[in-house]
């Protein structure tokens, strides 16, 4: 008695009801504390503009690590100092994804901030997640059908299924969730083995 193997794929889009945004704050002064002075002024404001005119509350506004450098340049082989510079980002969640226009335009109106491409996602990530895994073990199931039957044999028992990590099925789609900001989508592929 023989085996068949075959991969399974499925693609799901989500709707997205969540979106997640970096904005990075940065300044530069002669004096370190100065710097983060001014970029401190920068986090402040960017957070009262959030909570104030979009009601945003601080439990979605996450701030991370601070960090000071020198900020240089090399030219000609030579090192330019302009200083010392601080930065910090702040991670906003939104639950409402229409507000992200209207917040992209306040947050725009800042200088020395810089605003990352919105992160779509959706709070049912894991449902979408487990209804593609059902779709990908119904195209295996098909596809191993198919082949048994192009073969003339018998489909009998499911040996293993297993997630793919890599590209073993020579696709480029792997198990788990990808956010792409237009179009948010959930991809799984899979090995099932069966006995023919």
């Amino acid at each position: 008695m023989g085996s068949i193997k075959v991969c399974g794929h499925a693609e799901i889009e989500m709707v997205p009801d969540t979106a997640t945004i970096t904005i990075r704050a940065e300044a530069v002064d002669d004096w370190t504390g100065d710097a983060v002075t001014k970029m401190s002024i920068l986090v402040n404001k960017v957070i009262d503009k959030l909570r104030n005119e979009h009601s945003i509350l601080m439990k979605d506004i996450k701030t991370g690590t601070l960090s000071v450098s020198t900020d240089k340049e090399y030219s000609n082989g030579r090192t330019i100092i302009h200083g010392q510079k601080a930065e910090e980002s702040i991670i906003l969640t939104l639950h409402n994804i229409d507000k992200i226009a209207p917040v992209f335009n306040t947050l725009s109106a800042i200088d020395g901030i810089e605003i990352s491409t919105p992160s779509l996602s959706s709070s049912k990530a894991q449902d979408y997640l487990d209804k593609a895994r059902k779709a990908a073990v119904k195209d295996a199931m098909h596809k191993a059908k198919i082949y048994a039957e192009a073969a003339g044999k018998e489909l009998g028992d499911i040996i293993s299924i297993s997630d793919i990590q890599n590209e073993a099925c020579a696709l480029p789609m792997r198990s788990g969730i990808q956010y792409i900001p237009d179009n948010p989508k959930v991809s799984v592929s899979i090995e099932m083995e069966f006995r023919i």
